[in-house]
């Protein structure tokens, strides 16, 4: 017998190599984001800040202007002293002058019509002097208290001259008998009567006599002293005896 033909072996196909199978790598659990713990910044203790003392912003010491060399002031011209006024005459003097003989006037008479015009008391009337040529009369009107008044001797001398007055007024002293020529204000240094004065007298104030006596005295010194001088002159000047030996 014929052995039966033994088969060529099949070889066993080979399988394709499978690739292995690409394992996937692990899905890593999702790791959750670490939190990092808030580290809280240390607070630093707040300083407080030192307050500077406000320095005071030093005062320049003020710096004396230069001085100015003094420049010579220019002599002023010299301004006349001024003369100082006189003394402010007050009026209150009157001067009445009546064309009658002085023999004949008559003081009472005269102060009672002269008070009657002017509705006065005979008694403010003063009369320092009455004096010859003619007849004149210095007199003052005096007030309540008995100082002269320039007023009550302003009105009695407008009485006189105003040309609506003057008629009557003077026709009241002619009907006594005086007749009124004039009547005027006159200027008194110090409008009060002076004791020197005496009716027909010579009027001078008591300064003026004084000066006078004064000064005769001081001339009598005088010519005294000259005449002692050339006397004592004269006697030291003569020539002595000449002496005679035997």
């Amino acid at each position: 017998p014929t052995p039966a033909p033994t088969p060529a072996p099949t070889p066993a196909p080979t399988p394709a190599p499978t690739s292995a199978p690409t394992t996937r790598s692990p899905t890593l659990a999702p790791t959750a984001p670490t939190t990092k713990t808030p580290t809280t910044a240390p607070t630093a203790a707040p300083t407080t800040a030192t307050t500077a003392a406000p320095t005071t912003a030093p005062t320049a010491t003020p710096t004396a202007a230069p001085t100015a060399a003094p420049t010579a002031a220019p002599t002023a011209a010299p301004t006349a002293a001024p003369t100082s006024a006189p003394p402010q005459k007050i009026r209150t003097r009157i001067l009445i002058i009546l064309t009658n003989d002085m023999s004949t006037f008559n003081e009472t008479k005269f102060k009672q019509v002269l008070a009657a015009l002017l509705k006065i008391n005979a008694s403010q009337i003063v009369i320092y002097s009455v004096k010859s040529g003619s007849t004149i009369v210095q007199m003052a009107l005096t007030d309540s208290s008995g100082n002269p008044s320039g007023n009550m001797a302003t009105q009695m001398v407008n009485t006189f001259n105003s040309s609506t007055t003057a008629d009557t007024a003077k026709a009241q002293f002619e009907a006594q008998g005086m007749t009124v020529a004039s009547v005027q204000a006159i200027e008194d240094d110090t409008g009060a009567p002076s004791p020197s004065e005496d009716k027909g007298g010579s009027g001078l104030p008591p300064g003026a006599i004084a000066g006078i006596v004064v000064g005769a005295i001081m001339g009598v010194l005088l010519v005294l002293i000259i005449v002692v001088v050339v006397v004592k002159q004269k006697s030291e000047k003569k020539p002595s005896a000449p002496v005679c030996y035997m």
